[in-house]
């Protein structure tokens, strides 16, 4: 069986050449780099994605794609990598801007936009996701109010929709 490592960091991003397994606490004092990925189109709404009782945390609630990058991964090939598998979607690269880092938590997560009219045949949803469709701000929001989406705090989606 695959074990998932990650590549440890200091708060300030830079990497301390250690690694650790998945699902083990991190020493103090270090991080691991998350990434949150979200496509907004012309009209703005967001492409939202449900999770499938295949997902690993957060079964049956909308999210943005998102995950852990993989020991050797930089943030921008985790998001690329996240993209594939969730949503079957090659991210235009050279097109995505990081929006924000912040921490929370061990995590050093790094937010990213992609303004484009994604159509979503254009996308293959894989085994962590039962559905993906566009949401407009008033549905996310109605969807946190009913706890269908996955529990952020306030000022990140202020920060996500300002």
């Amino acid at each position: 069986m695959f074990m998932e490592t990650w590549d440890l960091y200091t708060k300030n991003g830079e990497k301390i050449g250690q690694t650790i397994e998945r699902g083990k606490v991190l020493p103090a004092n270090t991080y691991h780099i998350v990434i949150h990925f979200w496509i907004k189109n012309s009209v703005g709404d967001y492409l939202i994605q449900k999770r499938s009782e295949k997902a690993s945390s957060q079964q049956h609630l909308w999210a943005n794609t998102g995950g852990s990058a993989m020991s050797g991964e930089t943030s921008l090939q985790a998001l690329a990598r996240e993209s594939r598998e969730e949503i079957g979607y090659k991210v235009p690269i050279n097109e995505v801007k990081r929006i924000r880092r912040y921490i929370k938590n061990d995590s050093l997560i790094d937010i990213y936009l992609l303004e484009k009219d994604v159509l979503l045949n254009e996308c293959e949803i894989g085994d962590e996701v039962s559905e993906i469709r566009y949401a407009s701000q008033k549905d996310i929001e109605l969807l946190r109010e009913t706890g269908q989406f996955w529990a952020l705090d306030d000022d990140y989606f202020d920060f996500i929709f300002s």
